[in-house]
């Protein structure tokens, strides 16, 4: 642990001997959560996941209204009344109810596999091409700002350390960042204009 403090103590100070007016730090968190496209995603991902819950609860009715049947078929079946040949009828299309709901069952199944992984890998696509544009910005406003290094300040290390211990309120450029990438958005909206090219809107999911 002692050596693991030197390490850092080490590489801040070479980092502020190396350019520590030009050193700034990003709260990537704070910045993922108030832009404009993760929030529209966000939104997006909530009706995916209230499209697959109206699916799953059509397919579960479906199965309810069948496993009635079966069991009502099963208690026709079961009456002293019956003589040999009718009942003899009734156990096999109890039968193939029984072949239903077990196929429907399946189908329940494998639907609700296949949904929760379009799901993910829908939220993994918008959540990937956020992080680009966020990148991108960054990129963009560092080489304008002549900032020579960019840390994230909500990051931790793999021991559970924040990897920045200490940064000045001024060397902290969250809200700059935030408001480079809402504010062409903003505008864009104000104009009626289109969204720009690029952004996480994907279109949902749909059931088969």
């Amino acid at each position: 642990m002692k050596t693991f403090l030197c390490f850092f103590l080490v590489t801040l100070a070479a980092l502020g001997g190396m350019a520590s007016a030009q050193t700034v730090v990003v709260d990537m968190n704070q910045v993922f959560q108030e832009y404009i496209r993760t929030q529209e995603a966000d939104r997006q991902m909530q009706a995916s996941i209230q499209n697959y819950r109206q699916g799953q609860q059509e397919l579960q009715e479906r199965f309810r209204v069948r496993q009635e049947a079966f069991n009502e078929m099963r208690q026709r079946t079961a009456a002293q009344e019956l003589d040999n040949a009718e009942r003899q009828a009734l156990a096999e299309e109890a039968a193939e109810m029984l072949n239903e709901l077990r196929a429907l069952e399946q189908e329940l199944r494998q639907e609700d596999t296949n949904r929760q992984r379009q799901i993910e890998e829908q939220g993994r696509r918008m959540r990937n091409r956020i992080v680009e544009e966020i990148q991108g910005k960054i990129t963009e406003l560092a080489t304008a700002r002549n900032w020579t290094l960019v840390l994230d300040s909500s990051a931790t290390s793999t021991n559970g350390l924040p990897v920045v211990l200490h940064a000045m309120p001024a060397a902290d450029v969250t809200g700059e960042v935030i408001q480079a990438l809402n504010q062409p958005i903003l505008q864009n909206r104000a104009a009626g204009q289109a969204p720009a090219t690029g952004t996480p809107t994907e279109t949902p999911e749909t059931e088969e």
